[in-house]
């Protein structure tokens, strides 16, 4: 897993100065790598509602939500994530509630 300590490492080392330009280093280096920097976990809304009504919550506090991504738009996310050889953790929870999308079981496997 990468920490946020490494992160910052990784790219003040790339900003350094060193034998070769910032742009060399951008494409031999930072570019084909870039996935590695990302932040981790990844958390995906499969759906907008939620139930609950939490005092320290932003949603209990704001309109009601409406709306559902397509399947076709979970599955691409996935398959994009693990193009990316991404190893982290997928959660389906944000701000919503992820057991009100019926479909949740099928993402899961």
């Amino acid at each position: 897993m990468i920490s946020m300590t490494n992160i910052t490492k990784r790219v003040r080392n790339f900003f350094r100065p060193g034998l070769i330009s910032r742009e060399e280093r951008w494409d031999n280096e930072f570019e084909p790598n870039w996935h590695r920097f990302m932040a981790n976990p990844v958390a995906i809304e499969t759906v907008a509602p939620c139930n609950r009504t939490c005092d320290y919550c932003p949603v209990a506090h704001a309109p009601k939500r409406q709306g559902r991504m397509t399947e076709e738009t979970v599955h691409g996310l996935i398959d994009q994530l693990a193009e990316l050889d991404f190893s982290d953790r997928i959660s389906f929870h944000y701000y919503n509630e992820p057991l009100l999308d019926k479909r949740m079981l099928s993402f899961t496997r």
